[in-house]
């Protein structure tokens, strides 16, 4: 079994995203403060993640556990981590930005050192942003696989999913289906 990460440090090499928000362990039912509210729906839409698989997954936060997909189907876990902002100020640095931002940003192979290459008249600056990383997925014993969090509509409810081959996986009942039309989490950085 791999070890649990601390994805921000293996894909960020520093502590950047911990100073804003923070992967809380919880459980079914238990109630967590300063949660990140993904989307707003009848109830507010969270984000957790889950250790499953040699892996761990993002999803959705539901009154049934963490609901997240694997291997074509969805599942539900009574044990997760939920995305937290460590204060007020913290929440307005995550932010969405479309797939067609997403995609147009280039990495190096290990997704440490952030490149952009932005469309003209962008005003996003790829210095100060970074895609939040919601688990990983391991291709080989040498590499962690990012899974980025991405949000989607599916009929007219707001989905969280996992960006795989640059496509958003999300439940829908209890498959998995996926669409190259999303959006993803981005974590604004301090003007350092």
């Amino acid at each position: 079994m791999i070890p649990y990460p601390n994805i921000n440090e293996i894909h960020y090499k520093k502590p950047i995203i911990s100073q804003k928000i923070a992967w809380l362990t919880t459980a079914k039912g238990q109630k967590v403060a300063n949660f990140f509210i993904a989307a707003q729906a009848k109830t507010p839409i969270k984000i957790c993640q889950v250790h499953a698989y040699n892996a761990v997954y993002p999803g959705t936060v539901t009154v049934d556990g963490c609901l997240i997909t694997y291997a074509g189907k969805t599942e539900y876990h009574s044990k997760y981590k939920i995305l937290t902002v460590t204060n007020k100020n913290a929440n307005n640095a995550l932010h969405w930005g479309d797939v067609d931002l997403f995609n147009s940003l280039r990495w190096n192979r290990n997704n440490v050192d952030f490149l952009g290459v932005l469309p003209k008249n962008s005003n996003f600056d790829i210095k100060k942003n970074l895609p939040v990383i919601g688990g990983y997925e391991s291709q080989n014993p040498n590499y962690l696989h990012p899974l980025y969090i991405c949000r989607t509509m599916n009929a007219e409810n707001i989905v969280i999913g996992k960006v795989v081959n640059y496509r958003c996986y999300y439940a829908n009942g209890n498959r998995e289906n996926n669409t190259k039309t999303y959006q993803i989490l981005f974590l604004q950085l301090d003007n350092k």
